[in-house]
This record gives structure tokens, sequence and C-alpha cells, in this order.
């Protein structure tokens, strides 16, 4: 049984055009963080404690092979 949503992941080719975006719209974004595999994030926090996570790819990697949107994000913004 779903108990509750943790966060939800909005993808786009440029992070820095996906915050300025957020942060027009009125939403408090903060830095988030780089991770192994070539992407980096920042995030929404939100009143339940859930979050929404921004993200983009700073390189290209190998890895995105095994994060199922990234051919899509990077292809089709």
């Amino acid at each position: 049984m779903l108990r509750g949503i943790d966060h939800v992941v909005i993808a786009g080719p440029n992070l820095e055009d996906l915050t300025a975006t957020f942060k027009a719209l009125g939403f408090t974004v903060v830095g988030g963080g780089s991770h192994p595999i070539g992407s980096y994030n920042t995030l929404i926090g939100l009143q339940d404690g859930a979050y929404i996570e921004l993200l983009s790819f700073y390189e290209e990697s190998p890895n995105h092979g095994s994060v199922y949107f990234s051919g899509y994000v990077i292809l089709k913004g």
C-alpha cells in the first residue's frame, strides 16, 4: 500500500534553466548536489517533508544507460 510520496523528479537538459523557471514560479529552490553518474540537482522542499528534485546531467557518462530517461532528456529536452 502506498503511504506517501518521498519525491518527484523533474528532469531537463539544463539545470540552471529548470531552477530559474521554478524560482520565477515562486518556489524556493535550494542547492542539491552532484552524483557520480554525471547528474546534478536542486531541490524544492514541501511542507509534508516530500520534495521535488530538479535534475539534469553535467557530463556524458556510460552510466546514464542505467538511468532510463537520460537519453530522452538529452535528446528531447
